[in-house]
């Protein structure tokens, strides 16, 4: 079982798909990720793609998250995630589930969020092409964060994104938070 670190639901449990095909993100990784974007989270919509469980998306709105895009295409890690919104009695209206692939999602039509956090198998090269085709698309809403999770050994530090400036890196043991942020428009003089 898992435990979530903070907001309404702080040390509620979730539980996660048997096996080794997801890898939920740890607490103090999780702890890290919503304490550089806390003032982000309130009312925001949250994209959690690879999701798992959906322990990132639950976290965020534990934290105050206004609504959550569940993404992955594992079967046993979707059911994972439908016990888990009934164990914490979720309003439907503020998730939105994704029997997907990210990649297929992030060039579909659907609607982006304020952050969009990505967490793939440590091994897969998705990030290489999932990353670039999130800002293409415009998936990530100006003043908003895309976030990506990965093994310590990973450099993502030379992929120019479109619209969105690297920000911060951060090692937490054998993880690395990669942090962007896609800067609204300039206002207009009048």
């Amino acid at each position: 079982m898992i435990r979530l670190t903070g907001g309404d639901w702080r040390g509620r449990s979730i539980a996660a798909p048997r096996g080794d095909t997801t890898r939920p993100t740890g607490s103090k990784v999780r702890g890290a990720v919503f304490d550089m974007l806390a003032s982000a989270v309130p009312g925001c919509r949250f994209v959690d793609l690879c999701c798992g469980a959906g322990t990132m998306g639950l976290e965020a709105l534990s934290r105050g998250a206004a609504h959550a895009v569940f993404v992955d295409s594992g079967r046993r890690a979707l059911a994972a995630l439908r016990d888990n919104l009934l164990r914490l009695q979720i309003d439907r209206d503020r998730v939105t589930l994704c029997a997907t692939d990210a990649l297929r999602w992030a060039r579909g039509p659907e609607e982006g969020g304020d952050i969009v956090f990505c967490d793939p198998p440590y091994r897969s090269p998705v990030l290489r092409g999932l990353l670039p085709a999130l800002a293409e698309a415009g998936k990530v809403r100006p003043g908003g964060w895309l976030v990506a999770e990965t093994s310590k050994t990973t450099d993502l530090g030379e992929l120019g994104l479109t619209g969105l400036r690297l920000e911060r890196m951060r090692q937490h043991g054998d993880t690395r938070l990669w942090l962007w942020r896609h800067d609204p428009p300039p206002m207009e003089e009048t």
